[in-house]
């Protein structure tokens, strides 16, 4: 199978989305696909050596191609910043339409990957026109995000309803149409009628690799020391890890995330801003702050986690949309964990089997659990196992022989 992924991101970059979209394709890779990747070139390196910092080597199946795409400088106006995202995607887009008749003609894939709105239309006319599938991976919905209520889309009704059409049109013309979570799939059934046999959930992975030693009761960190890993956006929900500290006067946080030497010497925002939260509120002696830690580092980084926690508030991205990487990581890493009890992630744990879920957005809640597990070493180990042993079924190559599945087979059965 020949595959060609429109990556819309950066290469390299720290954030998810291209540390998924890479395990992904070098997985499919590792599985036997051809794979040829689209990123935007970052720097003038070949984006192949920028493998490494993934943790991972280059493969013979994967390709990466780099295409020109717009730099705005941190100094620009206000007004220039807010609107980067869109100038990115453009600028990508431009890029996109000079390399994609080359990509298709030249190399005849047999499915053609995006995870755009905007990048798929772009390519589904010419995808069909030489015989390929079209496949479109969902990570939200902003249109039914909107509906929902508070959240990170907020749009004024003229621009959700233009999203509204955009999707439904990716959606009609998709062959194949991937999500992340079984919310998300059946948002799709039931809000915008696609066909049962066209969709299929493939959860993320993770990039531990490599089976870490279970814990025992005689090998457990020597302090109470509990850890977030992930990106320090106010929805990802640190902050209230932080309010949560306040009831836990006997324990150190470890902060792991942010933006890898801030932005041109700049100080990431969150970072500074989480930081003077702590000081304020009298923990942040309590509070370390690691920073950016490389993806391919995350697992060492792990080591001396008494508990990990993924404390995502109740908004519609985290309810329905949301297949964290670092919850497959803390449970491949072998480490307890506290989450918020939330439908996404309720398709991975179950409460006081592999995890211990809380009510979201409450630090009195989130603090209990916490330490629940600190003053019950055998239910810690006990649920850490299991978490370790569930994460068997949520490695980038499980995810790999899943979408090959997919692809191959078509989509005669709508289990995921």
């Amino acid at each position: 199978m020949r595959l060609l992924y429109l990556g819309s991101t950066d290469f390299p970059q720290p954030k998810a989305r291209a540390i998924q979209i890479v395990h992904t394709c070098h997985a499919l890779a590792r599985a036997g696909v051809e794979v040829t990747l689209v990123v935007g070139r970052r720097g003038g390196a070949p984006p192949q050596r920028a493998l490494r910092s993934y943790g991972l080597e280059p493969h013979p199946l994967l390709r990466l191609v780099g295409v020109p795409i717009l730099r705005i400088p941190p100094s620009a106006p206000p007004r220039v910043l807010r609107w980067f995202t869109r100038l990115w995607q453009a600028s990508y887009l431009v890029g996109l339409v000079g390399v994609l008749p080359g990509e298709l003609l030249g190399r005849r894939p047999d499915v053609v990957y995006a995870r755009d709105l905007r990048t798929a239309c772009l390519a589904a006319g010419l995808t069909h026109a030489i015989g390929a599938r079209l496949g479109f991976e969902v990570h939200g919905l902003p249109s039914f995000e909107v509906r929902e209520g508070a959240g990170r889309a907020v749009l004024p009704p003229s621009a959700a309803a233009r999203l509204r059409s955009l999707e439904a049109a990716v959606f009609a013309q998709a062959d194949r149409i991937v999500t992340i979570t079984e919310c998300a799939r059946r948002i799709l059934l039931e809000e915008y009628g696609v066909a049962a046999g066209r969709v299929r959930t493939v959860p993320d992975g993770s990039g531990v690799r490599g089976k870490k030693p279970a814990r025992t009761l005689e090998h457990l960190p020597e302090k109470a020391a509990v850890y977030y890993a992930g990106q320090l956006y106010p929805w990802k929900g640190v902050g209230l890890l932080i309010e949560a500290a306040t009831l836990l006067p006997n324990v150190r946080l470890v902060v792991i995330g942010g933006l890898p030497g801030g932005r041109n010497g700049v100080p990431d925002p969150q970072l500074a801003e989480l930081g003077r939260r702590a000081d304020e509120i009298g923990v942040g002696a309590r509070i370390e702050f690691r920073g950016y830690v490389p993806y391919g580092r995350v697992a060492d980084a792990l080591r001396g986690a008494a508990v990990a926690v993924l404390p995502l508030p109740d908004e519609p991205v985290a309810r329905y949309f949301t297949s964290p990487l670092k919850l497959f990581d803390y449970m491949a890493a072998g480490v307890p964990i506290v989450a918020s009890d939330l439908p996404s992630l309720r398709e991975v744990l179950c409460h006081g089997e592999n995890a211990l879920l809380v009510r979201p957005g409450d630090a009195g809640a989130l603090a209990l659990a916490i330490e629940r597990l600190l003053a019950d070493p055998a239910l810690a180990v006990r649920l850490a196992a299991r978490a370790q042993r569930d994460a068997d079924g949520y490695t980038w190559d499980a995810r790999a022989a899943r979408l090959i599945d997919f692809f191959e087979a078509g989509a005669e059965s709508s289990d995921g």
